[in-house]
C-alpha cells in the first residue's frame, strides 16, 4: 500500500505538537502510516507563521566512511551564521555505504539534538560511487531560512496513487489544512530508480501547482548496491521523499541538457513497449529514408551526414532527444535527451529509458562540452536579470544546489568545475554549492503542451516538469541575507 508520511519543521524557538493520524478541517488524508507536525504557536506577526530574527544560512560539509556524516554535520554547521538552528538538512551517501544507512541516520539525528536541533527535518539518497570521489563518501547541507516553513514527506510503493484531477484534493494532500496559505511553494524532490510512481507523482504536483518550481535527482543506480532515498531515520528502497518549501524563500532553476542534435530530425514510425522504436523517417530532407533508427544513424556516416568530429562524439556518448515541440523546418527544436540504454543488432532498433509515442519527433544527440558551456552561458544570462530583479526586493542568493549526470563530467573533461566556477562568477555568489551526482535529476523544460505521463483513465497532464538522465540541475535559492553573510 502506498502511503504518505509527513513531518513539517520550522525555526527553532517555536513549540511543536504532534497529532494524530488525521488532520482535522479538510487537512491531510493519506491512505497508510502520517505524520503530520504543526506550529502550536503563532510568529510574530501574528500569521501562524514562525518568524525568526536570525539571517538566514546555508552550510555544506563533506565525510569519510560510517563515521563521516557527523563529521559533515560539523563541517556544515560551521558554515551557519551564529544562533541560527537549520530547519532542513539533506544528506547524499554513497551507496557503497548501503549497510550503515540506518546507523548513519540515527548517528545524525543524535548529533542534532546535542546540538538541541530537535526539529531539523531529513532527507536525502545514495549516490552513485564517483560520487565526491576526491572528498568523501558523505555530503551533507543545511538550511535555514526565516518567514519560510519547511515540509517533507515520503512515500512507499504499492498500489497506485488512489487520486482524481481536482487540484484542491492534491493540495490538501501534500499541503494539509495549510493548502491555501501560500499559492507557490517549491518542492525538492527524491526518487529512488525502483519507484513506479515518479512520474505519476510529478504530474500530479505539475497540475495541483502549475507555477511552483520543482527540482531534485534519483538516487544513484548501481547494480548489486543498496540504493534508496531517506526521510528522517527511515531508509527506503522503493519511493520518493521531499521537502515542501512555503514562504519567502525564492529560486531560480537552470537545466542544462549539455548535448547538440546530430544527424536528420526523424519522425518515429513504429514502436514497441512504449520504449523501444523500431522504425523511424527522415524529416526536410530530399531523400526522407524510412527504416530502423539505427539503420539510418549507420548510413548517415558514410553519407557525410554527420561529421568526423561527431562521429568520434557519437562513439563515446550517442542519446537520443525528443520533440517537445513541433517540427517547424528551418527552426532548432527543443528537445528532452534520453539515454540509449539498448540496442538490437538484428533488427537495429534502439530502446531509451523514457516514453516514446509514434508520431513524436526525435533527434540523435551528442554529448558536446564547448556547446554545453555555451548552452549554459545563455541560460546564465536570463538567470542573471531575475537575479538582480530580486536584489531590488531585497532578495540575495543563500544557497547553490547542483544535481548532475554521472558520465557529464567524465564526457565532457571536469565539466561540473568549470559549470560551478562559471554559475558563481556570473550571479556574483560566494556561498558553498551542495552537489547531489548521480544517474538521474527532476526539473523543468520549457515544454508548452507536451503531455509527460497519462495518469487516470488516459487523461493527458501537460507538465513541464520532467525526468532527465543526461543534465546538470542548478538550483540558487533565495533568502534575505546576501552571499556571504
Amino acid at each position: 500500500m502506498l502511503g504518505f508520511r509527513f513531518g513539517a519543521g520550522s525555526v527553532g524557538s517555536t513549540r511543536w505538537r504532534r497529532l494524530g493520524c488525521q488532520a482535522s478541517r479538510g487537512g491531510l488524508r493519506a491512505r497508510g502510516r502520517v505524520e503530520v507536525w504543526t506550529a502550536s504557536a503563532l510568529g510574530a506577526d501574528g500569521s501562524g507563521r514562525s518568524v525568526s530574527s536570525i539571517s538566514d544560512g546555508f552550510g555544506v560539509g563533506t565525510g569519510r566512511g560510517p563515521s563521516g556524516v557527523q563529521s559533515a554535520a560539523r563541517q556544515a554547521s560551521t558554515g551557519l551564521p551564529d544562533g541560527l538552528v537549520p530547519q532542513v538538512a539533506v544528506v547524499v551517501i554513497s551507496a557503497k555505504l548501503g549497510d550503515s544507512f540506518e546507523r548513519m541516520l540515527r548517528d545524525l539525528k543524535k548529533y542534532f539534538a546535542l546540538q538541541g536541533w530537535s526539529d531539523v527535518r531529513v532527507i536525502g539518497g545514495s549516490a552513485s560511487d564517483v560520487f565526491l570521489e576526491e572528498e568523501g563518501d558523505v555530503n551533507l547541507m543545511l538550511l535555514g531560512v526565516s518567514e519560510t516553513r519547511f515540509t517533507t514527506f515520503a512515500l512507499d510503493s504499492g498500489t497506485p496513487l488512489d487520486l482524481d484531477l481536482r487540484q484542491e484534493g492534491i493540495r490538501e494532500k501534500i499541503l494539509g489544512a495549510r493548502s491555501g496559505h501560500f499559492e507557490d511553494p517549491i518542492f525538492m524532490l527524491l526518487r529512488t530508480p525502483e519507484f513506479a510512481d515518479a512520474e505519476k507523482v510529478i504530474s500530479m504536483l505539475d497540475f495541483a501547482f502549475p507555477n511552483s518550481a520543482k527540482f531534485g535527482a534519483h538516487s544513484g543506480n548501481i547494480p548489486l548496491r543498496r540504493q534508496a532515498v531517506f526521510h528522517n531515520e527511515e531508509v527506503i528502497e522503493d519511493g520518493m521523499c521531499g521537502i515542501v518549501m512555503e514562504g519567502k524563500l525564492a529560486i531560480d532553476l537552470i537545466v542544462s541538457q549539455g548535448a547538440r542534435s546530430v544527424g536528420s530530425v526523424l519522425l518515429v514510425d513504429e514502436v514497441e513497449d512504449g520504449t523501444t522504436i523500431t522504425k523511424v523517417k527522415e524529416m526536410g530532407t530530399s531523400m526522407e529514408s524510412q527504416g530502423a533508427p539505427m539503420t539510418l544513424f549507420d548510413m548517415w556516416q558514410y553519407t557525410d551526414v554527420i561529421s568526423d568530429r561527431d562521429q568520434g562524439l557519437a562513439e563515446k556518448c550517442t542519446m537520443l532527444g525528443l520533440g517537445i515541440d513541433k517540427f517547424e523546418e528551418g527552426k532548432d527544436a527543443e528537445y528532452l535527451v534520453r539515454r540509449i540504454i539498448g540496442i538490437d543488432n538484428a533488427n537495429k532498433a534502439l530502446a531509451i529509458d523514457g516514453q516514446v509515442r509514434q508520431g513524436q519527433i526525435v533527434q540523435f544527440q551528442v554529448r558536446d562540452g564547448q556547446s554545453a558551456f555555451l548552452e549554459l552561458e545563455s541560460l546564465l544570462k536570463k538567470v542573471e536579470v531575475c537575479r538582480i530583479e530580486k536584489s531590488v526586493e531585497g532578495k540575495f542568493p543563500i544557497a547553490l544546489l547542483l544535481f548532475s549526470d554521472t558520465e557529464r563530467d567524465v564526457d565532457t573533461r571536469n565539466a561540473l568545475a568549470r559549470e560551478i566556477a562559471l554559475v558563481k562568477e556570473t550571479l556574483k555568489i560566494s556561498v558553498p554549492v551542495f552537489v547531489f551526482i548521480t544517474e538521474g535529476q527532476i526539473g523543468p523544460l520549457p515544454a508548452p503542451g507536451f503531455i509527460n505521463y497519462y495518469p487516470i483513465k488516459g487523461v493527458g497532464v501537460c507538465g513541464s516538469t520532467f525526468e532527465h538522465s543526461t543534465t546538470s540541475v542548478f538550483a540558487i535559492l533565495y533568502g534575505s541575507s546576501p552571499s556571504g553573510y
